[in-house]
């Protein structure tokens, strides 16, 4: 229940992922840092408490990484729960890479048999590319997009074709009105934006047991990288800020 986005830029790639799940689960509550190749790379992202791992991150090489659960495969899902992997592991793993290849290499020798079915996005904000995880039993599928375009991705396991039909007429109408890719102007133009009486299908999403619980976005076109992470909590007092 996830919506991410790529906004190619003269230089780089703003990429924005607003996270939905059950209104229970504890979001996290800092950026983790860690070092890896005597120092040279440094990984950052937030920590999921219930399961550990992450769902957003990036590294100092300029990579970042995001991952969407794929409720529509939610019949291809049925893993023995001896042999169920948690999805939060993938993006940490893959952040130890130094480059895209590295990224590929990395996903064409890995066994992804134990996870349930997932979207992996990964850009160095030059090059989009995404792996579709959709069934235990197959190998998942490679692909590059366009780096040149708008991208949109969302997840839904409520009505996924109604509110996927309705998010991407949004992200369409957002970009047919506007000629700013701003990092902020799409945060309230659109991962801010919950359109009243359709709560539950926005991208902003409010549902009875599940709501946008935080939103991550980074600018690889920057002349330094920050990772804005907005919790539930803050949206309100982000928005006014805009």
């Amino acid at each position: 229940m996830c919506t991410y986005t790529w906004l190619p830029q003269s230089s780089g790639a703003i990429v924005t992922m607003n996270r939905d799940e059950r209104r229970e689960r504890p979001e996290g509550d800092k950026i983790t840092t860690l070092s890896y190749q005597q120092g040279s790379l440094q990984v950052y992202y937030p920590i999921d408490k219930q399961a550990g791992g992450t769902w957003f991150g990036y590294n100092t090489a300029g990579l970042c990484l995001a991952l969407l659960n794929r409720y529509q495969d939610a019949e291809n899902q049925s893993i023995p729960e001896a042999v169920k992997r948690s999805r939060g592991d993938i993006i940490p793993h893959l952040l130890k890479c130094a480059s895209l290849p590295h990224v590929i290499q990395q996903i064409e020798t890995n066994d992804f048999s134990g996870y349930p079915a997932f979207d992996l996005m990964f850009t160095d904000g030059q090059e989009l590319w995404q792996l579709s995880h959709r069934n235990p039993q197959q190998k998942p599928v490679l692909q590059q997009h366009a780096s040149d375009l708008p991208f949109m991705l969302t997840s839904s396991s409520v009505a996924p074709e109604v509110t996927f039909n309705y998010r991407h007429h949004q992200f369409t109408q957002f970009l047919k009105h506007t000629s700013k890719t701003t990092a902020e102007f799409i945060l309230e133009h659109f991962h801010l934006v919950q359109t009243k009486g359709l709560e539950s299908e926005s991208v902003l999403m409010s549902r009875d047991l599940s709501h946008t619980k935080s939103i991550c976005q980074i600018d690889l076109g920057a002349q330094s990288y920050f990772l804005r992470y907005l919790r539930q909590p803050e949206f309100a007092r982000a928005f006014a800020s805009l």
